[in-house]
């Protein structure tokens, strides 16, 4: 089966490469991933995170605080291993052949910890109790 990737499936890892070309990291990991849903989405369980105190500029900060930014800036689209499985396993959550932004979203959900995850907990966000309310 082919699979289709929706134009909001795009815009977010679009805009995922965007925050790392801004932060000048070297790769596109689970944090840029979060960062574009959190400035770009308007889902449910995006405002659900927000209610509870995870919004784009709060983990941008954490991000800066914890990994920095780079000194040289890079065109490349690297993505970490992690986030390439996120990527490449969100068909698993579509019931078509259209991959969505939902589909993106629950690969991240159920996906290992990576560094976005890890700052999530030092920020005490607690991602799978949220999004079960």
């Amino acid at each position: 089966m082919e699979y289709l990737y929706t134009d909001r499936f795009k815009k977010i890892l679009s805009c995922a490469e965007e925050e790392k070309i801004d932060l000048n990291h070297p790769y596109v990991g689970t944090e840029h991933l979060l960062l574009s849903f959190l400035k770009n989405s308007d889902k449910g369980f995006i405002k659900k995170l927000n209610v509870n105190g995870l919004d784009y500029d709060s983990f941008k900060d954490m991000i800066i605080k914890y990994i920095g930014v780079g000194h040289k800036n890079n065109n490349y689209k690297l993505y970490t291993p992690l986030l390439r499985h996120i990527v490449d396993n969100a068909f698993k959550f579509s019931d078509n052949n259209f991959i969505d932004e939902d589909n993106l979203f629950l690969s991240f959900y159920f996906s290992e910890d990576g560094i976005a995850k890890s700052i999530l907990k030092v920020m005490n966000i607690d991602l799978f109790k949220i999004l079960k309310m």
